[in-house]
């Protein structure tokens, strides 16, 4: 006897998934590998956090002449569903910071500037590339400071 495997459209299985155009399935399944163990130690997500940014997925929703890829909500959320499947809390706190630029990005193209601040900040640790704001690097380094209001982080 034989069985199909069923998959919805949005799941990562699915046999006609668009590929992501940020990771590999290698990376997929190496975030999958550290992901029980940042439950098991209630660790920060440091190697998970380092391949996003350097693969650009941290600007992923800012406007490509701001140094982002431009992703509109179908897309990203796409990113999401994919990476939320291999590495849950990754794809929980990564949505925090495209929370975001999501919407600054949406709201500024619409003529907004209210949030326009928010896509041209520069909150990168020294010698990083400029261009979005690290929310997650931001809040831990605040949080380290001990005074999560410090704005010199």
């Amino acid at each position: 006897m034989t069985t199909d495997t069923i998959a919805s459209s949005t799941s990562p299985l699915f046999e006609k998934a668009e590929p992501s155009a940020y990771f590999s399935d290698q990376d997929y399944h190496r975030f999958h590998e550290r992901a029980a163990r940042y439950d098991r130690e209630n660790r920060f997500f440091d190697e998970d956090l380092a391949d996003l940014r350097e693969r650009g997925y941290l600007r992923a929703a800012l406007p490509a002449d701001l140094g982002g890829g431009g992703l509109g909500f179908a897309a990203l959320a796409r990113e999401q569903r994919r990476l939320a499947y291999w590495a849950p809390a990754t794809a929980l706190a990564v949505n925090m910071h495209l929370y975001w630029t999501g919407p600054a990005t949406a709201l500024t193209a619409s003529g907004g500037d209210d949030l326009g601040w928010l896509l041209r900040a520069r909150c990168w640790p020294p010698g990083m590339a400029n261009g979005a704001t690290t929310w997650a690097w931001t809040i831990r380094s605040r949080a380290r400071s001990g005074n999560p209001t410090d704005r010199t982080s």
